[in-house]
């Protein structure tokens, strides 16, 4: 079994350097089977900084779109919120 573990990344791939949702995706599918990989939303005190900087130009960027990207490629196995945050965990299997 091997799997990938992606936390606090996929915001600064996103936002930091405008790379889309279901690209991040594709690239985590070929590096394992399993992805335990972490959602932040665009409300997180962390988004919030990468946003100043910059136009918010990331409609996409929402838990409903991160999902529907990853399920491109995997299987939403399990997900849970993080405790007093605006993150969320999932653990996937590539399809």
């Amino acid at each position: 079994m091997d799997a990938t573990l992606a936390l606090a990344l996929v915001h600064h791939l996103a936002i930091s350097n405008n790379v889309p949702l279901p690209r991040v995706a594709e690239f985590f599918s070929v590096c394992g089977e399993w992805l335990i990989v972490e959602f932040c939303a665009k409300s997180d005190s962390q988004v919030q900084k990468l946003l100043r900087s910059r136009t918010d130009i990331f409609s996409e960027y929402t838990q409903l779109g991160f999902e529907k990207a990853f399920g491109q490629w995997y299987t939403i196995k399990e997900s849970s919120a993080v405790r007093d945050s605006e993150r969320w965990l999932y653990l996937m299997h590539r399809k």
